[in-house]
């Protein structure tokens, strides 16, 4: 599971396989991937769920929003389902006691 997260508003393409691999990289390609590699959460619905509760606390935030990029549609969505599970399942008491946005 990869979840990305990033402060730059330019949108991310992905690309079929044969192409991705063929394309000649620049400079500006380099820094938006390591940009998209150092604002990622990867690893079990556990660990990207205990990232994001971290990225919360430490932002601040009141809510997250989470993209994943895969080409199929299905992987998509089962990854959407793995961590919806994840935070139903381990944080049903700051679900619970949230207050209602204004």
């Amino acid at each position: 599971m990869s979840v990305g997260v990033s402060s730059s508003s330019s949108p991310c393409r992905t690309n079929p396989t044969e192409q991705a691999a063929a394309h000649v990289w620049t400079d500006d390609d380099r820094a938006l991937v390591k940009d998209r590699l150092d604002t990622q959460l990867v690893g079990s619905p556990r660990t990207v769920a205990d990232k994001l509760e971290q990225l919360q606390q430490a932002t601040g935030a009141d809510g997250l929003a989470i993209t994943t990029i895969t080409h199929r549609h299905s992987d998509r969505v089962r990854s959407y389902e793995l961590i919806a599970e994840e935070w139903k399942r381990h944080r049903p008491l700051r679900a619970a006691t949230a207050s209602p946005p204004p």
